[in-house]
């Protein structure tokens, strides 16, 4: 995505760069939102599958599912730093990402406080996932406020559609885990139950007419035929 944001940079084509960027926004969310479902709905048999063996009890498994659920929060927000952040670089502004990324930072440690006591260790993770949501819409603030509207209605749609995709699979993948695992056991029943998710998730958003499927796809052949 840089390349092309600095070269429409370079070219003073704003319009474009608009477009590019919002482009990477629509995939970003695409690939994260999904993800970090699958990672909330499917915690615990995941840090069940990798973790619980030896002295690694019930119990830690539970306690780091939580921890995960808190983290794969922010993982949208964390990927989406990377698109603005990307954007600012291109605009040879380097100065404006690291600044508020420093805020972040500081955003980070006073959650941490004020959450650790009543949460405890997932109060840490849900602090680093909010701190990375301000940093993402600060990040957002600062770019429209450097070039304008950013016209961020015309991915409302595609936003939409994915959201309403990842929460039908989370829907499914809670409500069949404990068949699957149950019926063809952990080690075999996790990779089932992500294959499951994956093929709903595109099942959904192909039906809801996503048309993001299509472009993540042409992307990988043109990256597989060098083009």
């Amino acid at each position: 995505l840089l390349p092309s944001l600095s070269d429409h940079a370079a070219e003073k084509d704003m319009p474009a760069l608009k477009e590019t960027f919002r482009f990477g926004l629509r995939l970003v969310f695409f690939i994260t939102l999904p993800a970090a479902g699958g990672l909330i709905a499917l915690s615990e048999p995941i840090i069940r599958l990798i973790y619980q063996h030896g002295t690694f009890t019930p119990e830690a498994t539970l306690r780091t599912a939580q921890a995960l659920i808190a983290f794969a929060v922010g993982l949208p927000f964390i990927a989406g730093v990377r698109i603005t952040s990307n954007a600012f670089y291109a605009l040879q502004d380097s100065r404006t990402p690291v600044r508020i990324a420093t805020l972040s930072v500081v955003v980070n440690l006073l959650l941490s406080l004020a959450l650790m006591r009543p949460m405890g260790h997932n109060g840490l993770a849900l602090a680093v996932s909010l701190a990375a949501f301000v940093n993402f819409v600060m990040q957002l603030a600062g770019f429209r406020k450097k070039l304008g509207l950013l016209g961020l209605r015309k991915i409302a749609g595609g936003l939409s559609k994915t959201m309403v995709s990842t929460v039908l699979m989370m829907a499914l993948l809670w409500m069949m885990r404990g068949y699957l695992i149950e019926r063809f056991g952990l080690a075999a029943g996790l990779p089932l139950l992500i294959l499951l998710g994956v093929v709903s998730f595109v099942g959904s958003e192909l039906l809801l007419g996503g048309r993001e499927v299509r472009e993540v796809v042409g992307l990988l052949r043109r990256k597989r035929t060098g083009a």
